[in-house]
């Protein structure tokens, strides 16, 4: 079985994208399984559709996934697909982890 084909993980501590354009490509597709708050007891976090964090400010330019919603701590099933790259907003810096697809 080929490593990651089942699923990546990224880890994070603020917002950022989690997943965005390689060099060369303008936008990056990919699904998003679901997210883990890893530490703390809860907060606000939001995940959007966008090219980069830059334009993430622009309500315009973002395609909202999940807006403002409280994250418990624990794994929160989130099953989307995104098709220009995944941004995540965290204002309370929670620990999050983010399992995308393949």
């Amino acid at each position: 079985m080929t490593p990651g084909s089942l699923g990546v993980y990224i880890s994070m501590t603020g917002s950022g994208m989690v997943r965005g354009p390689t060099a060369g490509m303008t936008v990056r597709d990919g699904g998003l399984l679901g997210f883990y708050v890893n530490g703390g007891t809860q907060g606000v976090v939001g995940f959007y559709d966008v090219a980069t964090s830059a334009s993430a400010a622009g309500a315009t330019a973002a395609v909202t996934i999940l807006t403002s919603a409280t994250a418990a701590l624990g794994w929160s099933f989130l099953p989307v697909a995104f098709s220009n790259g995944l941004y995540l907003s965290n204002p309370g810096s929670l620990p999050i982890t983010c399992a995308l697809a393949g």
